[in-house]
């Protein structure tokens, strides 16, 4: 897989700036002057989640595959706030798992694993609520 790849594209509301993620790589782009004016990599995984913060519309919000959360400063780079995400997994169970999509509203992550379970995230307190699973293989309508 090439990591020039571009696996999603963020707008930042009411400005002329374009985020895209390749892989784990960001690129803030300046749509005025079309030219990338930052090329950020800090996350060891694929980023699944971006979305700008809604306490601080400079700083973009990223959830890695391997379960790293990232608050960044689009304008300067710098990454603002990192940590893991807290599943309450052993190592021989997160071995084996990785975040396959995600959402975050309201400082909550609901986060799909590839194990079909939905864990719901607490980002200001950093740990697990709760998890269920989503889909068993037994359907029938």
């Amino acid at each position: 897989m090439s990591l020039d790849r571009v696996t999603s594209i963020y707008t930042i509301p009411n400005k002329d700036i374009l985020i895209t993620i390749s892989e784990s790589n960001i690129k803030v782009w300046d749509l005025e002057y079309d030219e990338c004016i930052k090329n950020m990599n800090e996350h060891n995984s694929a980023i699944v989640y971006i979305s700008q913060s809604p306490s601080d519309l400079e700083q973009v919000m990223t959830i890695g595959q391997s379960f790293e959360f990232k608050t960044w400063n689009y304008v300067t780079g710098a990454v603002s706030t990192s940590q893991d995400i807290e599943l309450n997994k052993d190592k021989k169970q997160l071995k084996n798992l990785n975040v396959v999509c995600c959402d975050v509203h309201k400082e909550m992550a609901f986060i799909a694993l590839n194990t079909n379970e939905i864990c719901v995230y607490s980002v200001k307190e950093n740990k697990m609520l709760f998890s269920f699973i989503s889909y068993n293989g037994n359907t029938s309508f």
